[in-house]
């Protein structure tokens, strides 16, 4: 069916993922003062919703604002991961070649971001974990 031109429409707003579709609702503005706490506070945080309610494309247009050169975001979405699995994931975005143990991927993500912050000011945070709510 062509909704654009039966609607009126400058675009198909029914495209997955579309980059260039964006609703600024009352949820996505909620999501990204959220964010920005989290940006602040150098907070860890865990957004959860179900499939299709903008997630992903909320956190990728938040991150897209930032700057590049002061931060550095990592996005886990994988949403039934144990500990060591997060912290392989964890190690991996951040340039790591992952440990078997999970201290020795704890210690080398400490590290890293220490090294982030003293050599290239870089702040590797916020570090988001986007999940589906377990029923």
């Amino acid at each position: 069916m062509n909704y654009t031109g039966r609607y009126g429409l400058e675009i198909n707003p029914f495209i997955k993922n579309g980059k260039d579709v964006l609703v600024e609702t009352n949820e996505y503005k909620e999501v990204k003062f959220r964010l920005n706490y989290l940006l602040q506070t150098k907070g860890f945080g865990v957004l959860t919703g179900g499939a299709g309610r903008g997630k992903t494309t909320s956190v990728r247009q938040w991150a897209n604002e930032l700057n590049p050169a002061a931060y550095k975001v990592v996005y886990i979405s994988l949403s039934t991961v144990t500990v060591i699995e997060f912290y392989r994931q964890m190690a991996m975005n951040l340039g790591i070649d992952p440990y078997y143990k999970k201290v020795d991927n704890f210690r080398a993500i400490q590290a890293i971001i220490e090294k982030y912050k003293r050599e290239k000011r870089i702040t590797p945070n916020p570090y988001l974990y986007l999940m589906k709510p377990i029923i």
